[in-house]
């Protein structure tokens, strides 16, 4: 959730100039790209941002260089004298006892960074200057941070960063960096294998501390073997309740290990097999649940603790698949939303037929005792969603998540909100574009503006249909699709919306034609002499303009010239309609 003060409120004016739409008006926002970062990912995206100031304050997000053409390690030359060995890695168990079950020289740590299924593929990455015309991306090493003998990093880790504060403290998680795992049997035969400790862990870091050294890992509660943690969203300092005075970070954890990876380990370590105990952990598997960190303004952890399960599994209870909760979005006031599994129904409530299902989690609130009873809420209606999630949640307790429909044999999303502070919550569905639009919603703020992307286009079927970004306000049930808020003309496809600051500005992902060039930098050219070209996806905010409006743009998708941009939204018909129209529902919860 997204924090601070309001001083526009952008949509609500957007409404209001939807009656005078203009092509040569000023747009109603300004965009500007956020730049790249001296590692050149292909795309990155902006996950979150806060800030009282439009010119400047956090964002955090991600870089990634997928589509990069990396060797794989089929791609080894064989007649490579230096190869010629490196792609033995011997497995323990394996019976074989030719010259090939010898790791000889082997593959080296530094090798794996070549490799495409151990290369890490994403950056952890914030950029302190909003609407600076030069790229001011910071990376963010969480723990790949070992320099090995070649001057490099591992570079086999991936790292994510998913929330900020008005602190300008960030959170996230990172995996561990991959290595060769060696050892020498009783026959002087060498084995290998590749491994990592962990496959993911949360941290927080505060922007100022060492880039290197200041992480602060936030710890699984069970953490044999290495653990899981994420952390997703961190609040500002809690107004009341338990955790007063102190930031609440939320995000899931490991808390006990599966009884059947318990066993594996076990009779691994017990076996014949003459192995390190390092190799015996990579058996391991682990329960997971909704978790909140309790860290005070040093980032030490105060407190911790499992959010549990909407599902209480009887003691017969046996299951093959995974089930867990995760929680990601906290607000100033203790409350907690996210998802967990539960029955698909309430009042049969049969063990073998189970989803995920949004949740409240209301521990921390004032008044609540974690221990207690209907400390989790389940709001969800099961006979509108068969599955739901709740993403996000402001100060005015409004929470925001998506709820699962069949409609016509495809899987659709549809976007609610729910006032959780009410003593029966009760979801209330936004409208859709169309009927079989899908919807997601990835952030609100204290406005009660939401932010999304939506289907624009009635295509058939399965076929994929294009999203477009659009803002919501709960309310005014105003609505704006944000291609047709930005110039008319602009290079620029706004599909997503992952951020609305409580200043007004967005922070979107939007996409568009970049020449694809050769190692030296010179563009390729087809047949024709014509550069060819590919779709990247950038972060950009998108800063109001109190004096634009709302533009009327003809045949600005340039993939799809039939189609006019202004066409991607509710439009100026349905905009001027009455609500009643909108159709909205009410659910109550069971």
């Amino acid at each position: 959730m997204k924090q601070l003060s309001m001083t526009l409120k952008p949509l609500s004016i957007a409404v209001l100039s939807a009656c005078c739409l203009s092509a040569q008006a000023a747009p109603l926002y300004e965009l500007t790209e956020l730049g790249v970062t001296d590692d050149a990912e292909v795309h990155n995206y902006a996950t979150g941002g806060t800030s009282p100031q439009a010119d400047s304050g956090l964002v955090v997000g991600m870089g990634s260089i997928v589509g990069q053409i990396i060797f794989d390690e089929d791609d080894i030359d064989p007649d490579d004298d230096d190869n010629e060995d490196d792609d033995i890695i011997t497995d323990p168990g394996d019976d074989d006892d030719d010259d090939d079950n010898e790791a000889e020289e082997g593959i080296t740590d530094e090798d794996l960074r070549e490799f495409t299924q151990y290369r890490g593929t994403y950056y952890a990455l914030y950029h302190d200057s909003l609407l600076s015309t030069n790229p001011a991306w910071t990376r963010i090493r969480v723990w790949d941070n070992e320099v090995l003998d070649d001057g490099e990093y591992r570079g086999t880790a991936n790292d994510y960063v998913y929330g900020t504060n008005d602190s300008f403290v960030i959170t996230g998680t990172g995996s561990a960096p991959y290595y060769v795992l060696r050892w020498t049997d009783d026959d002087d035969n060498e084995f290998g294998v590749i491994q990592r400790d962990f496959d993911s862990r949360a941290f927080a870091y505060r922007v100022g501390d060492d880039e290197e050294t200041g992480r602060v890992a936030l710890m699984p509660g069970e953490s044999t073997y290495g653990g899981f943690s994420e952390a997703y969203a961190i609040s500002n300092q809690v107004l009341d309740g338990p955790a007063q005075g102190d930031m609440v970070v939320v995000g899931s954890s490991s808390v006990s290990l599966t009884e059947a990876s318990e066993q594996s380990v076990l009779e691994c370590l017990e076996s014949e097999l003459e192995v390190p105990e390092e190799y015996c952990h990579t058996f391991s598997a682990y329960n997971v649940e909704a978790y909140l960190w309790q860290v005070d303004s040093n980032l030490t952890e105060v407190d911790s603790l499992a959010l549990g399960l909407m599902f209480e599994p009887s003691d017969t209870f046996v299951t093959n698949a995974s089930i867990y909760s995760r929680a990601f979005a906290v607000n100033d006031n203790g409350y907690v939303v996210g998802e967990s599994v539960s029955y698909r129904d309430l009042e049969e409530k049969d063990e073998v037929n189970l989803n995920y299902y949004a949740a409240i989690y209301r521990h921390f609130v004032n008044g609540f005792d974690p221990d207690g009873e209907d400390v989790i809420l389940d709001i969800t209606d099961r006979d509108e969603y068969f599955r739901s999630i709740a993403i996000d949640i402001n100060n005015n307790n409004y929470a925001v998540g998506m709820g699962y429909r069949n409609i016509n044999g495809v899987t659709r999303t549809k976007v609610f909100y729910a006032k959780v502070d009410e003593d029966i919550p009760t979801t209330t569905e936004i409208p859709s574009f169309f009927n079989s639009s899908a919807m997601t919603v990835k952030d609100i703020n204290n406005d009660n503006v939401m932010v999304g992307e939506y289907e624009w286009e009635p295509r058939p079927g399965g076929v994929q249909r294009r999203m477009h970004a659009y803002a919501y306000k709960i309310g005014d049930d105003s609505f704006v699709d944000l291609n047709n808020a930005i110039e008319c003309g602009s290079e620029w496809n706004i599909v997503e919306a992952s951020t609305i600051r409580d200043d007004g500005v967005i922070l979107a992902t939007a996409t568009k034609n970049i020449p694809i060039v050769d190692n030296d930098g010179n563009p390729i050219v087809d047949e024709d002499g014509n550069e060819v070209l590919r779709v990247v996806a950038r972060a950009v905010a998108l800063t109001f303009n109190p004096d634009g409006e709302l533009q009327d743009c003809e045949n600005a998708d340039e993939a799809f010239p039939d189609h006019d941009r202004q066409g991607a939204g509710f439009g100026l018909v349905s905009l001027l309609l009455p609500m009643g129209w909108w159709m909205r529902r009410r659910y109550n919860r069971k």
